[in-house]
């Protein structure tokens, strides 16, 4: 019998690629992000916070972030029109992963603010976890913040 491994790997990676991962989401809309790129570490929620609302820069998807082993925070903001708000809603995340391992890479944590401001985590971000389920995100203006 014929070993057609290699070849059908191929194809099974062409068809992800060109067919099913852009089929996933019907409809997208690039959010606006803003990065502050903190001194040391490790900086509680509040004042990561204050710098994102003074310091934080604009920042182009596909640009350097940090230097190693450094930590940005990330605001995302976008508005989410009024036919996207319900449970289907999701932001995907990439911080410029690698599709072909899952870790050594980036990594990052969503923040919410917490029912008592300080922040509270809210979920992960890595190569195989990139979208950010928002159920409850009502139409209007929309903040994700995550530190990477």
């Amino acid at each position: 019998m014929h070993d057609d491994s290699v070849l059908v790997e191929r194809r099974i990676r062409r068809e992800l690629l060109e067919k099913v991962l852009p089929a996933m989401y019907s409809a997208t809309m690039p959010m606006t992000v803003q990065a502050w790129d903190a001194p040391g570490e490790p900086v509680p929620y509040g004042e990561a916070m204050a710098a994102l609302a003074t310091q934080a820069r604009p920042f182009a998807i596909g640009a350097k972030w940090s230097r190693p082993w450094g930590t940005t925070w990330f605001r995302f903001t976008a508005d989410v029109p009024a036919a996207w708000s319900g449970p289907q809603l999701e932001a995907v995340i990439d911080l410029g992963f690698h599709p072909d391992a899952a870790g050594f890479q980036a990594e990052g944590l969503v923040w919410s603010p917490g029912t008592d401001g300080l922040g509270a985590p809210v979920q992960g971000i890595h190569p195989r976890r990139t979208g950010l389920p928002l159920p409850l995100a009502p139409a209007g203006p929309l903040e994700v913040v995550l530190e990477a």
